[in-house]
């Protein structure tokens, strides 16, 4: 966010606004695609070894 100020000197309180949330739907999207890879990873261990520990 630092930089695109710097670089961009948005003239608008909107456009600083609408990075900011772009920045945090990226951050959302990546959560849930880890926690999509860790419940991929569980369910294949699952199916390649029971559910018995």
């Amino acid at each position: 966010m630092t930089s695109y100020l710097n670089n961009v000197k948005p003239v608008k309180a909107e456009l600083v606004v609408d990075e900011m949330l772009a920045i945090c739907s990226d951050i959302a999207r990546w959560r849930d695609k880890k926690e999509s890879e860790q419940a991929n990873a569980r369910y294949n261990e699952v199916l390649n070894f029971g559910l018995e520990d």
